[in-house]
């Protein structure tokens, strides 16, 4: 179980890498983004995710450059998303 935990680490610790140049900043942030997906998928193959973040995680997989958890046409909701 304590290794469940290793891809959100990876994940976090890409995430704080320090990036001269843009460019290398999508880079870092694509494979943090890999290793959260990995996360998730672990998580949802021990069937750990909760029945709510189980249909977001299905939200996501269906179409993850299209996912968000708020409405993007509402600013109030996502400043309290936030």
């Amino acid at each position: 179980l304590p290794y469940l935990l290793t891809e959100s680490f990876l994940a976090d610790l890409y995430l704080k890498t320090p990036t001269p140049n843009p460019i290398d900043r999508e880079l870092v942030l694509s494979e943090a983004r890999e290793a959260y997906e990995r996360f998730l998928a672990s998580l949802d193959s021990y069937e750990i995710l909760t029945p709510a973040h189980k249909s977001l995680y299905s939200r996501y997989t269906d179409d993850p450059a299209a996912f968000s958890t708020v409405a993007a046409s509402d600013p109030s909701k996502r400043r309290d998303a936030k």
